[in-house]
């Protein structure tokens, strides 16, 4: 097995999310990933801006006009605390953004060394979820993590729900039905709004009865060892059993051009 920095593995995990395009501004901390994204520029397209809260908000922008989740990126100290009027935007409009940024040597953390922020703390109270990273082994998984939180949570504005299927039970014409109409609603002005995406607790056989919440979700995952999406296929927690690869894949297709929403019940979703 091959081994390789972590820089390099910064950029594998960010074409792994399918980003092909990310906004940023250089600086010291962040060079050696600079460096390593050099020798992807045939695959990722960055976008030098002229200061770093310009990356946030042209990421913000680009998520907001595509659909996909924007990435910003900046080095350590003022790079990342420049970030935050950006991502506090990005919150307010509940954007889908993943900002990273540099930082100084795990070893010099808490030693008030040159250009060393405690961007964790600046940031927890406008983002969803951060993390400081200290060992290369951690990247895959945190990359992993960080993505499936955006893509629960939307960028809409005004929205008029419209019921389409609320079944007590699930069997082959219900979740037929379902899949149906989230295909149907693909490619249009549309988001589906689906409760626990299928994933429950309290199943007795092919009857599950109680959908859990997304906190609960991301325990069971943590818990379980299991990525996001490693969890949600798990057919003996997952209401549509034998069915739940079809769909989440539909779920999948949808996200091409709707949004997909941790919700209460089953809806689809269509702009006002």
């Amino acid at each position: 097995m091959k081994n390789i920095s972590g820089a390099e593995a910064v950029i594998h995990c960010l074409l792994e999310e399918g980003v092909d395009i990310l906004f940023g501004y250089p600086g010291g901390a962040i060079m050696p990933v600079y460096d390593e994204l050099y020798k992807f520029q045939n695959k990722i397209n960055h976008i030098l801006v002229r200061h770093e809260q310009g990356a946030t908000h042209a990421a913000q922008g680009y998520a907001r006009s595509s659909g996909k989740v924007g990435v910003a990126i900046a080095t350590s100290g003022p790079g990342a605390t420049i970030l935050v009027t950006g991502i506090a935007d990005a919150q307010i409009d509940s954007t889908t953004m993943v900002c990273i940024t540099g930082q100084v040597a795990s070893s010099l953390l808490g030693s008030d060394a040159f250009q060393e922020t405690d961007i964790i703390g600046i940031s927890t109270p406008v983002t969803k979820w951060n993390y400081q990273i200290t060992k290369a082994s951690e990247i895959s998984e945190i990359f992993a993590n960080a993505f499936p939180v955006n893509l629960f949570e939307p960028s809409l504005d005004v929205i008029k729900p419209i019921t389409i299927f609320n079944s007590s039970g699930v069997n082959d014409t219900t979740t037929s039905q379902l899949v149906n109409a989230i295909n149907a609603g693909a490619g249009s002005s549309y988001a589906a709004m689906n409760n626990s995406w299928g994933y429950s607790t309290g199943c007795s056989g092919s009857v599950c009865t109680s959908a859990v919440e997304w906190s609960e979700l991301v325990s069971d995952a943590s818990s379980n060892s299991r990525t996001i999406r490693e969890e949600l296929n798990n057919s003996s927690m997952h209401v549509f059993g034998s069915h739940t690869s079809t769909y989440l894949t539909a779920l999948d297709n949808f996200q091409n051009s709707g949004v997909i929403v941790w919700a209460s019940s089953n809806y689809v979703m269509t702009l006002m």
